[in-house]
């Protein structure tokens, strides 16, 4: 028989006491993106392929939206609004383009790339508030990046009985 290793672990509990027993654990972050030269002709439809992604991204943020009113209502579905100006900021989209059109990346990797200046940026706001607010930043990259690759928004299966759920960010 096979000996059983005992794992702690340390974090903020949503639930007082301790917990023992199976562990379901939620995976954290994303990947960069391959980063690869484009030719001067490409630079259009990789701008195009940047506007689709940002695109297919406001449609799925707007539709969550609408389900999170529908369940929890309208003050809380109001996250989302800072997701989709996220999309819309002027200074996100000049400098993708930019990248895009004078450094010839690649559309996902420019925006990766962005998205990971303006991450560092905040995370080194003293606010704590502010600080807090990089887990919305990451979410819109990460939904972005999966609609570069045309993937899925993974569904988080749920284990059957009881459980220890284990994520870096439950927002």
């Amino acid at each position: 028989m096979a000996d059983k290793q005992e794992t702690v672990l340390q974090g903020t509990p949503v639930s007082p006491g301790i917990g023992i027993g199976p562990v379901h654990v939620v995976a954290r972050g994303f990947s960069a993106p391959e980063v690869y030269e484009i030719s001067e002709k490409d630079v259009p439809a990789e701008q195009e392929r940047f506007k689709a992604a940002l695109e297919e991204t406001k449609i799925q943020l707007d539709e969550l939206q609408e389900r999170i009113k529908a369940i929890s209502g309208e003050e809380e579905s109001r996250i989302f609004e800072a997701h989709l100006m996220v999309l819309e900021d002027r200074a996100m989209l000049d400098r993708v383009a930019d990248a895009i059109a004078i450094r010839r990346q690649n559309a996902e990797f420019a925006f990766y790339a962005v998205m990971q200046h303006f991450l560092e940026a905040m995370r080194r706001v003293p606010d704590p508030y502010l600080r807090e607010r990089t887990a919305d930043l990451e979410d819109v990259c990460q939904r972005v990046l999966r609609n570069f690759r045309e993937e899925e928004v993974p569904r988080h299966a749920e284990p059957d009985g009881q459980h220890i759920l284990v994520a870096y960010d439950l927002t």
